[in-house]
Protein backbone atom coordinates (compact mmCIF):
# COMPACT_ATOMS: atom_id res chain seq x y z
CA UNK A 1 0.00 0.00 0.00
CA UNK A 2 2.99 2.12 0.65
CA UNK A 3 4.42 1.73 -2.43
CA UNK A 4 1.17 2.29 -4.46
CA UNK A 5 0.39 5.73 -2.76
CA UNK A 6 4.44 6.74 -2.81
CA UNK A 7 4.17 6.13 -6.64
CA UNK A 8 1.24 8.95 -6.89
CA UNK A 9 3.67 10.71 -4.62
CA UNK A 10 6.57 11.03 -6.65
CA UNK A 11 4.84 11.29 -9.87
CA UNK A 12 3.22 14.34 -8.42
CA UNK A 13 6.26 15.84 -7.34
CA UNK A 14 8.28 15.19 -10.66
CA UNK A 15 5.38 16.83 -12.60
CA UNK A 16 5.17 19.57 -10.50
CA UNK A 17 9.02 20.32 -10.97
CA UNK A 18 8.67 20.08 -14.57
CA UNK A 19 5.82 22.56 -15.09
CA UNK A 20 7.71 25.02 -12.33
CA UNK A 21 10.95 24.57 -14.58
CA UNK A 22 9.27 24.70 -18.14
CA UNK A 23 7.37 28.20 -16.46
CA UNK A 24 10.70 29.66 -14.84
CA UNK A 25 12.11 29.31 -18.80
CA UNK A 26 9.11 31.02 -19.72
CA UNK A 27 9.27 33.72 -17.44
CA UNK A 28 13.33 34.26 -17.82
CA UNK A 29 12.34 34.38 -21.68
CA UNK A 30 11.60 38.05 -20.52
CA UNK A 31 8.31 38.57 -22.94
CA UNK A 32 6.20 38.16 -21.00
CA UNK A 33 5.26 34.88 -21.78
CA UNK A 34 5.26 33.77 -17.98
CA UNK A 35 1.41 35.72 -17.45
CA UNK A 36 0.49 33.74 -20.68
CA UNK A 37 2.09 30.22 -19.64
CA UNK A 38 -0.39 30.47 -16.24
CA UNK A 39 -3.08 31.59 -18.44
CA UNK A 40 -3.17 28.71 -20.15
CA UNK A 41 -2.34 26.20 -17.39
CA UNK A 42 -5.32 27.56 -15.89
CA UNK A 43 -7.11 26.76 -18.46
CA UNK A 44 -6.40 23.66 -19.19
CA UNK A 45 -6.95 22.70 -15.35
CA UNK A 46 -10.37 24.05 -15.46
CA UNK A 47 -10.87 22.03 -19.02
CA UNK A 48 -9.50 19.10 -17.98
CA UNK A 49 -11.39 18.82 -14.37
CA UNK A 50 -14.49 16.91 -15.34
CA UNK A 51 -12.31 13.96 -16.84
CA UNK A 52 -10.10 14.16 -13.53
CA UNK A 53 -13.18 14.24 -11.52
CA UNK A 54 -14.87 11.23 -13.79
CA UNK A 55 -12.06 9.64 -13.11
CA UNK A 56 -11.61 9.86 -9.70
CA UNK A 57 -15.45 9.17 -8.91
CA UNK A 58 -14.75 5.89 -10.78
CA UNK A 59 -11.70 5.02 -8.32
CA UNK A 60 -13.64 5.39 -5.23
CA UNK A 61 -16.62 3.76 -6.69
CA UNK A 62 -14.24 0.77 -8.30
CA UNK A 63 -13.05 0.81 -4.24
CA UNK A 64 -16.05 0.95 -2.68
CA UNK A 65 -17.19 -2.08 -4.62
CA UNK A 66 -14.75 -4.47 -3.97
CA UNK A 67 -14.87 -3.32 -0.11
CA UNK A 68 -18.84 -4.53 -0.63
CA UNK A 69 -17.45 -7.59 -2.00
CA UNK A 70 -15.58 -8.53 0.46
CA UNK A 71 -18.75 -8.23 2.78
CA UNK A 72 -21.16 -10.37 0.87
CA UNK A 73 -19.36 -12.81 -1.01
CA UNK A 74 -16.64 -15.38 -0.84
CA UNK A 75 -13.00 -14.84 -2.11
CA UNK A 76 -13.02 -17.29 -5.27
CA UNK A 77 -16.30 -14.70 -6.46
CA UNK A 78 -13.95 -11.81 -5.99
CA UNK A 79 -11.49 -13.64 -7.85
CA UNK A 80 -14.23 -14.31 -10.67
CA UNK A 81 -14.90 -11.06 -10.50
CA UNK A 82 -11.79 -9.51 -11.02
CA UNK A 83 -10.51 -11.95 -14.16
CA UNK A 84 -13.65 -11.16 -15.75
CA UNK A 85 -13.37 -6.89 -15.00
CA UNK A 86 -9.68 -7.37 -16.56
CA UNK A 87 -10.88 -9.23 -19.59
CA UNK A 88 -12.84 -6.56 -20.04
CA UNK A 89 -10.18 -3.83 -19.58
CA UNK A 90 -8.21 -5.81 -22.29
CA UNK A 91 -11.56 -5.02 -25.09
CA UNK A 92 -11.14 -1.61 -23.70
CA UNK A 93 -7.58 -1.40 -24.56
CA UNK A 94 -8.64 -3.13 -28.15
CA UNK A 95 -11.41 -0.70 -28.85
CA UNK A 96 -10.53 2.77 -27.38
CA UNK A 97 -8.04 3.51 -29.78
CA UNK A 98 -10.33 2.76 -32.64
CA UNK A 99 -12.98 4.30 -31.60
CA UNK A 100 -10.57 7.78 -30.75
CA UNK A 101 -9.76 7.27 -34.38
CA UNK A 102 -12.61 7.12 -35.56
CA UNK A 103 -14.80 9.74 -33.96
CA UNK A 104 -12.83 13.01 -35.82
CA UNK A 105 -13.71 11.06 -39.17
CA UNK A 106 -17.23 11.16 -38.51
CA UNK A 107 -17.54 14.27 -37.29
CA UNK A 108 -15.92 16.03 -40.51
CA UNK A 109 -18.44 14.95 -43.27
CA UNK A 110 -21.11 16.70 -44.06
CA UNK A 111 -23.82 14.61 -45.31
CA UNK A 112 -25.74 16.98 -47.55
CA UNK A 113 -22.64 17.85 -49.67
CA UNK A 114 -20.45 14.41 -49.08
CA UNK A 115 -23.40 12.37 -49.38
CA UNK A 116 -21.18 9.62 -51.78
CA UNK A 117 -18.26 9.92 -49.33
CA UNK A 118 -20.15 9.26 -46.36
CA UNK A 119 -21.62 6.09 -48.12
CA UNK A 120 -18.00 4.54 -49.04
CA UNK A 121 -16.85 5.76 -45.60
CA UNK A 122 -19.95 3.34 -44.15
CA UNK A 123 -19.29 0.26 -46.25
CA UNK A 124 -15.61 -0.05 -44.73
CA UNK A 125 -17.37 -1.33 -41.55
CA UNK A 126 -20.15 -3.90 -42.74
Amino acid sequence: MTGHVASFVVTGVVGSLIVYRVYREYVEQGSGLGSEFLGDLRFMVKFGFPLFSSSLLLSFLSQFQMLVLAWFVSDFEIGNFRAASNFLSLLGVLVVPISTALFPAFSKFDLNREREEVERFFSFFR
